[in-house]
C-alpha cells in the first residue's frame, strides 16, 4: 500500500464526527452555538470533522450558509 492511502487509512480509524448545525429562533445558523459544539468536539478529541454532512441539515442550508458552516 501506498504511504499517502496509509495516511487516509489511519486518519479515517479515529472518531469521525458528523455534528449537526443549530439554528437560531429566527432560522438562521446559530454561529455561537455551532462554534461552541465544535469546541467541544475537539475538546473531547475528535479529530475529523465533517461539516454539512447527513446530520449537518445541508439540505436545509442556502449555498452561503453551508460556506459559513464550513469556515
Amino acid at each position: 500500500m501506498t504511504a499517502a492511502f496509509e495516511t487516509q487509512r489511519a486518519a479515517l480509524a479515529d472518531v469521525v464526527a458528523i455534528p449537526v448545525t443549530p439554528f437560531a429562533e429566527d432560522g438562521s445558523v446559530d454561529q455561537g452555538a455551532h462554534r461552541d459544539l465544535l469546541r467541544r468536539l475537539l475538546d473531547g478529541g475528535v479529530r475529523i470533522l465533517t461539516p454539512n454532512g447527513n446530520t449537518g441539515e445541508f439540505y436545509a442550508l442556502a449555498p452561503e450558509e453551508r460556506r459559513l458552516v464550513t469556515e
